[in-house]
């Protein structure tokens, strides 16, 4: 047998099923989904079946059916068969409000709850009885609601996150005690939700060690290691002005808001009085009236809000501050930004899943006084700015080339196949 038959010969049809459409690759779910779905669909036969979350999609284009109709041209491209269904939840904004209220009296999670569409579910039961495939893929474990009792072949479940150890960590820093305990409740069932789940789907995948653990404290019987992944880049010597910071993320994501209101209220005004020569970018879709506010009230600080090329800034940036303090899995914003050679000074958690080592790769900072050191040292010593964010581009290439990981995990469904 030929190569060529032999390589066709090894596809495998896998139904891939998402909680969003996955394009574009823009921000950390899009990233991860968009980067493994490219990958895998050059090695074998996709049919890619979404349900559609306009709030992902719509702000990088001009509206939703804009978007649509870009993510069609561009999936239709890499996939054998698309097709995509609105999600009931998501028609309004008190469709959700609705659900989070009704969602404490069902012993489903919200994050389940907001995910069904019982057109979806006929969908997808109908296709399964109709076609024969190799593999399913479902993009997060909310999913598993739409795949029937006896399954036809392996499934795979992908965790950007081990979403409830996220709501335990929201939870644990709420100041107000009805959310904290809405958090504790909802992160509780998601628990309970993903632990009955692994024992008929007992293959995960998560994107580090420390989700890993916690999916294994839940009972997952097999999890496979699947890093976040970013384009890398041969970057070259960047024009890095002195006293310029970026913070990049998109700030309708909690996590992110916070980072960005604790930079404003807590770092920035002692660090702007010890380095007046500061100056900070802060870019990401859809800035809340609260940080307009706070930015507002320096005139060292721009909000620039969703930017669709981010090299300007980032070639000319000292740093890439990221002072999270909430949030799960790897951070594909703090990727991104080594992958262009940047030095990030973030926080443990900005870090999460990635082999950061202090002042080697990256600059790790949790306090006022770790920051305000890491930004001396970067002030004077001009070459270390080029230094770290070289060292960082470097282990972008080594270890988290989305290139290489969607390859590996092409590799991995090829054996889950054969291995039956």
């Amino acid at each position: 047998m030929s190569e060529a038959l032999s390589n066709k010969a090894s596809k495998k049809r896998i139904l891939w099923i998402n909680h969003f459409v996955p394009y574009p690759p823009k921000g950390g779910l899009l990233v991860r989904t968009n980067g493994l779905l490219e990958g895998v669909a050059k090695e074998h036969h996709v049919s890619l079946h979404c349900l559609v979350q306009p709030r992902i999609l719509a702000p990088y284009f001009d509206g939703l059916e804009q978007g649509l109709s870009k993510a069609k041209e561009h999936l239709s491209s890499l996939v054998d068969e698309l097709q995509w269904f609105s999600l009931p939840s998501e028609s309004h904004r008190l469709n959700r409000v609705a659900l989070a209220f009704a969602s404490v009296f069902t012993r489903a999670p919200y994050s389940v709850n907001w995910l069904y569409s019982r057109q979806f579910k006929q969908h997808i039961h109908k296709l399964l009885a109709e076609q024969h495939f190799d593999l399913i893929h479902i993009d997060t474990m909310g999913l598993a609601q739409y795949l029937p009792d006896n399954l036809p072949c392996p499934v795979i479940v992908n965790h950007h996150n081990a979403e409830h150890a996220m709501m335990w960590r929201r939870a644990d820093k709420q100041s107000n005690p009805l959310k904290a305990w809405y958090f504790k409740m909802e992160g509780d069932k998601i628990a309970r939700y993903d632990a009955k789940q692994m024992q008929r789907l007992p293959l995960q995948i998560c994107c580090s060690e420390g989700d890993a653990q916690e999916l294994r404290q839940l009972g997952a019987q097999q999890v496979e290691l699947v890093p976040n992944g970013v384009k890398y880049l041969q970057v070259a010597e960047r024009n890095i002005e002195s006293g310029h910071l970026v913070f990049v993320g998109g700030l309708d994501w909690y996590p992110n808001h916070d980072a960005v209101v604790y930079l404003l209220t807590e770092l920035w005004p002692a660090l702007s009085k010890a380095f007046p020569q500061l100056h900070l970018d802060i870019i990401g879709k859809d800035p809340s009236e609260q940080i307009l506010a706070l930015a507002g009230g320096f005139s060292n600080v721009t909000v620039h809000g969703f930017v669709d090329d981010l090299n300007y800034y980032y070639q000319r940036a000292m740093a890439c501050i990221c002072p999270l303090r909430d949030g799960g899995g790897t951070k594909l914003k703090v990727l991104e930004a080594m992958s262009h050679g940047l030095v990030v000074l973030g926080s443990d958690i900005a870090f999460e899943g990635i082999a950061v080592a202090d002042r080697q790769n990256g600059m790790v900072a949790n306090s006022l006084d770790e920051y305000r050191s890491a930004i001396e040292q970067l002030l004077a010593e001009p070459g270390t700015a080029q230094q770290i964010g070289g060292a960082a581009n470097q282990l972008v290439a080594e270890r988290y080339d989305a290139k290489q990981i969607a390859r590996d995990y092409s590799r991995m469904i090829r054996q889950v196949v054969e291995a039956g």
